[in-house]
């Protein structure tokens, strides 16, 4: 999906919180993590953007932060805010490589995709073996992103999403979370919930934010981000693109 590109993260920013790059906001972290006692654990957030959510987690629920990210605009922003918000001390960011964690086995309590790093992962039971692998014992791995339902894809959902991306049924997830060894697979799809909020989103860019957005980006990039919103909403609305969670745990 080309929407990680221009000024989309400064409109998201807008639309949905600084340094956030998913939608959701506070009922996206509870999504994740519900009444879970994460409070000192150490979290590595895969895909961390410009580490808005990360870094309530560790203002809002004390955990220890890690982020990674492949690209060099996001880690430098996700550096930034955590150097103004004084949690430079509890949250650290990496510029990555795609490809296996350069961390030890067992350093981490969580491992967090909040968005967008399994949509772009072709291998994604390699991704998902590299998180059993870093996880402590009795490790949580927390995921919330964007899948397919099980049909053919339209060329609507194709011409929206391009060819960059890499999408599967929220099941198959499931398969491959067991095949990897996680057990207390908890597979949730949000889409009905996503459904409504797009078409808020959509109002609140063409109604309350249009002239703000136009002269800090300019009309023809605000128009080019409806479209592609629009197109969003589109496919969000057929079903074909799901809003999903899912859990699990490594074995203690």
């Amino acid at each position: 999906m080309p929407i990680y590109q221009g000024s989309a993260p400064n409109i998201w920013s807008h639309l949905w919180g600084d340094g956030f790059m998913s939608p959701g906001g506070e009922r996206n972290r509870a999504m994740l993590f519900g009444d879970r006692d994460i409070n000192g654990k150490r979290l590595l957030d895969i895909g961390c953007g410009g580490g808005g959510p990360g870094l309530k987690l560790v203002e809002e629920r004390g955990v220890e932060l890690v982020g990674i990210d492949a690209e060099p605009l996001m880690v430098e922003g996700a550096r930034r805010r955590a150097k103004e918000r004084g949690l430079e001390g509890r949250a650290e960011f990496h510029l990555v490589d795609p490809g296996p964690f350069g961390f030890a086995d067992s350093s981490f309590d969580i491992t967090m995709n909040n968005g967008g790093a399994l949509m772009y992962t072709e291998d994604k039971f390699s991704m998902i073996k590299e998180c059993y692998r870093v996880l402590k014992p009795s490790g949580l791995i927390a995921c919330y992103d964007w899948m397919s339902r099980e049909v053919e894809q339209s060329e609507d959902f194709a011409s929206v999403v391009g060819d960059k991306v890499f999408m599967m049924p929220l099941e198959h997830h499931g398969e491959l979370l067991r095949e990897a060894g996680f057990v207390d697979v908890e597979l949730t799809d949000d889409s009905d919930w996503y459904r409504e909020e797009i078409k808020e989103e959509c109002r609140k860019i063409r109604e309350d934010s249009w002239d703000e957005l136009c002269e800090r980006f300019g009309e023809e990039v605000v128009d080019d981000f409806i479209n592609l919103w629009t197109g969003i909403a589109r496919i969000v609305g057929s079903g074909e693109l799901r809003t999903t969670y899912f859990h699990a745990t490594k074995p203690s």
